[in-house]
């Protein structure tokens, strides 16, 4: 008779189940899979016509970025108070 080894702790704060990282780990290899089939079945010219929307939107965002730096920390909101109920209410 084997031993049975104890359930490996991730995140010390639960204990994995053996069955539910087995479910896990099948739907992410699917999931790769999918992508992957979906790739090659859309072309090249697709595949690249993304990657240049991703970079000219990296680009915008880096843009965005510097502008919101040059123009230094954003001030605190008001401490509004909350509006009164309407009186049908």
């Amino acid at each position: 008779m084997v031993p049975r080894a104890p359930a490996v702790t991730v995140s010390k704060r639960r204990r994995v189940q053996g069955w539910a990282l087995a479910r896990d780990l099948t739907i992410a290899r699917v999931g790769v899979l999918f992508s992957m089939w979906v790739t090659f079945a859309v072309g090249y010219q697709a595949v690249y016509q993304a990657l240049v929307v991703v970079l000219a939107g990296v680009i915008v965002y880096a843009f965005l970025r510097a502008q919101r730096e040059r123009a230094g920390p954003v001030a605190a909101p008001a401490n509004n108070p909350p509006l009164e109920p309407s009186p049908g209410r």
